[in-house]
């Protein structure tokens, strides 16, 4: 195999500026609302200058899977859930662009009103490339590729007439080192063995077709293949994987793991021991920390979005359920990994907004695809609902309750936006989405260096070990059990005391309390790739399930640090350029203080700031002067409840 990390960056392009290719530079999902006219599709693909594949899926209603491509000729569809040749489709996608796609008025891409789902591939070495070729009934027909790797899996269509799809996948039983084992995408069939198809395992630079089978070599027959690759060759040092292809046999357990070494985003799953759809899950339609919250569609079927059980997420892989595949049975894969780069300003991975109810749906926009959202009201008795992408649009937690989540339908907080959140129902929630009641919304998005969610299951042992992707080690961490009444323990880097690090002492977001000695943390110093918990049921209680959210400290963005109050006005530096826009401060050397939060949307001015308490359900109070602006962080003024002479305080800033 060729030194792809040498060759990456001459032969496949490159990320902005030089750097290395991440998976966000590759491919994308994006989902829309069809219009019915002219529709600019902006995923941040370079689909003119390196070509790619445009998939699309109707969600809301019987759509044809449509493939475009730019080998093929973009006015030109193909369909994954038929057999159906060439169809010309002159309003289906009708224009590349470096960072997107345009379409026309077509029904099945962009149907107005109609809820879409598309995928984009880009063509990368070692991820994705596409070949057409001409067939010629040969024995054993070369077919020259330039995905630089040795392909995981080949995807084949005759162009010129109807003829069932042929894929080739690394891991199908039938190949046994000759490649004699394939499967068709357009069906559910299981999977079979044809010396007539692939003969021979594919190349770094070729794949073999054989005789005079017309899926594959029919003479003078057209023909289009998509070729995937696993190399490891992406990320910031081009030595991390973003695909891979896989198998596995389904077990007697209620969640059988399959380890990838990554976090998902996207994942096409297909069983080969007997008839099964090509099921595909992604986290922007709802695969996350639940194979109950699954919507799942298929390459192989027109039907619309089902939500049925298919798999959930882990920071490493993901878990097929029972629900998906009996006790024995076997299933092959394609797995897309989780969004990779570092963000370059606040604004990428974090929003705000003041707003007032409506008392019926509403979209709140972010600029951004929103995995963390915590809306909540300004006035009478508040709750700060915490609902998340891993756990799904109905769960949500309400801080400071130490209550577990609770889960409704008609309050639904969809994260299937490519720009903040929306609520299909009467209301988002009565909590801060009443006619005419005042809010405030806080949306974050994951992202290397800045933050991260984890999802796991206590065991109540001495030390649990939990893989994060956060890249670097956390220096904030936030637990709740999703399944039980505890407190909201934080892990805070600054909350050192007492003789003790921070590793050993452990606050609540849900009270006042100041920090306190035990084993949340099993007195073990995060890393960056792991943190770890001890015996305590706020942290590790046996078989509840847990998130935990995780921040850092990232240059420009985000500031995680303490301070020593003064009783006069002070800097707080964070290494911004242009201020704070959010602040969670808390007291933790005394019991007795609140988790202050202020914001630039509600006002951090010259004068008294609106702020609210993380661990109250009080009102917003706004009669005090006590954090003034600063472009490099905040100012804590004389008369500052968070600035009393000799006290010690931790923090959250984000820029």
């Amino acid at each position: 195999m060729p030194n792809i990390k040498k060759l990456l960056t001459a032969a496949a392009g490159t990320a902005a500026s030089g750097d290395n290719l991440f998976v966000e530079d590759v491919f994308s999902t994006y989902l829309f609302e069809g219009t019915g006219s002219s529709l600019t599709i902006n995923n941040g693909l370079d689909l003119s200058g390196e070509g790619g594949l445009m998939w699309f899926k109707g969600r809301s209603g019987p759509y044809q899977n449509k493939w475009y491509d730019t080998e093929r000729g973009i006015q030109y569809a193909i369909e994954s859930d038929t057999t159906d040749a060439n169809q010309t489709e002159a309003q289906g996608v009708t224009a590349v662009g470096s960072s997107g796609f345009t379409l026309g008025t077509d029904g099945n891409t962009n149907s107005n009103g109609a809820e879409m789902a598309s995928w984009s591939f880009r063509k990368a070495e070692g991820f994705f490339d596409i070949v057409t070729y001409t067939g010629d009934s040969s024995t054993s027909k070369q077919i020259s590729h330039n995905l630089g790797s040795t392909p995981a899996m080949i995807l084949i269509k005759r162009t010129d007439a109807s003829v069932n799809w042929a894929v080739f996948h690394k891991d199908l039983p039938g190949n046994n080192g000759t490649g004699k084992g394939y499967l068709s995408l357009n069906t559910n069939d299981n999977n079979s063995v044809n010396t007539n198809c692939f003969s021979t395992l594919p190349t770094s630079t070729q794949f073999t077709v054989n005789a005079n089978y017309g899926g594959t070599n029919a003479s003078g027959a057209s023909y289009v293949a998509y070729l995937f690759g696993d190399d490891a060759v992406f990320g910031e040092d081009a030595d991390e994987q973003i695909c891979k292809m896989g198998s596995y046999t389904a077990d007697s357990s209620n969640a059988y793991f399959v380890n990838l070494g990554f976090e998902p985003q996207w994942v096409m799953i297909k069983k080969t021991s007997g008839d099964g759809n090509w099921e595909i899950l992604d986290t922007m339609r709802g695969f996350g920390a639940d194979a109950a919250n699954d919507q799942i569609l298929k390459a192989n079927s027109s039907n619309a979005e089902a939500s049925d059980y298919g798999a959930f997420i882990s920071s490493t892989g993901f878990y097929g359920s029972n629900q998906s595949g009996a006790n024995g049975s076997t299933y092959i894969y394609m797995a897309i990994r989780r969004p990779m780069k570092v963000p370059e300003a606040g604004t990428e991975v974090f929003s705000l907004t003041a707003f007032t109810g409506n008392g019926s749906a509403v979209n709140i926009s972010s600029g951004f695809p929103v995995d963390l959202a915590i809306p909540a009201k300004r006035t009478n008795t508040v709750y700060f609902n915490f609902r998340d992408r891993l756990r799904g649009s109905k769960e949500t937690f309400q801080l400071p309750s130490t209550n577990s989540e609770y889960s409704n339908a008609s309050v639904e907080c969809q994260f299937d936006r490519q720009d903040g959140i929306r609520s299909d129902g009467t209301n988002l929630d009565t909590q801060y989405n009443a006619n005419n009641q005042t809010s405030i919304i806080w949306q974050f998005k994951r992202a290397s260096q800045f933050m991260d969610m984890v999802t796991y299951t206590g065991t109540a042992s001495t030390i649990q070990s939990i893989t994060h992707n956060l890249t670097v080690i956390p220096e904030m961490i936030i637990t709740k059990s999703r399944d039980a009444t505890t407190n909201w323990a934080v892990y805070h880097a600054g909350a050192s005391g007492g003789g003790n690090p921070a590793k050993d002492n452990v606050t609540y977001l849900n009270t006042s309390d100041g920090y306190g000695y035990g084993y949340a943390w099993a007195n073990f110093a995060p890393t960056d790739t792991i943190f770890k918990v001890g015996n305590s049921n706020d942290t590790n209680k046996s078989g509840d399930n847990i998130i935990a959210y995780l921040f850092a400290t990232l240059a420009g963005i985000s500031k995680v640090g303490s301070y020593t109050g003064t009783g006069s006005s002070q800097h707080v530096t964070c290494g911004f350029s242009n201020g704070a826009r959010f602040v969670l401060i808390k007291r933790i050397d005394q019991n007795g203080n609140d988790w202050l939060v202020f914001d630039t949307a509600r006002g951090i001015v010259s004068g008294n700031d609106p702020s609210l308490l993380f661990n109250s359900t009080e009102a917003e109070y706004s009669g005090l002067d006590q954090i003034d602006p600063l472009y490099s962080g905040f100012t804590l003024t004389s008369s500052s409840t968070v600035n009393a002479s000799g006290g010690t305080y931790i923090f959250l800033a984000i820029a």
